[in-house]
């Protein structure tokens, strides 16, 4: 199946204050973190390009997805300044 032409925005800067300070982004759900949980069902339905907003713990959840990142995947990161 080809990608889709519809672009997707995930909102994931938020610094988890209420969860202990851990990145919300990577919470786990029955085994698997919740972003990688979205990235699978976009991933899925072929949807493409996807852009995610970090902020804190920006480093981290880039790690995460040099780790789990598909096969066709561009990770690339630009600081705002």
């Amino acid at each position: 199946m080809k990608k889709a032409n519809i672009a997707a925005v995930i909102l994931a800067a938020g610094s988890g204050s209420r969860m202990g300070g851990y990145p919300k982004p990577l919470i786990g759900f029955q085994g698997k973190p919740l972003l990688g949980r979205l990235l699978h069902a976009m991933h899925e339905v072929k949807l493409g390009p996807i852009v995610l907003v970090l902020g804190y713990y920006a480093n981290a959840i880039a790690a995460y997805l040099q780790e789990q990142a598909q096969e066709d995947a561009r990770l690339g990161m630009q600081p705002i300044t």
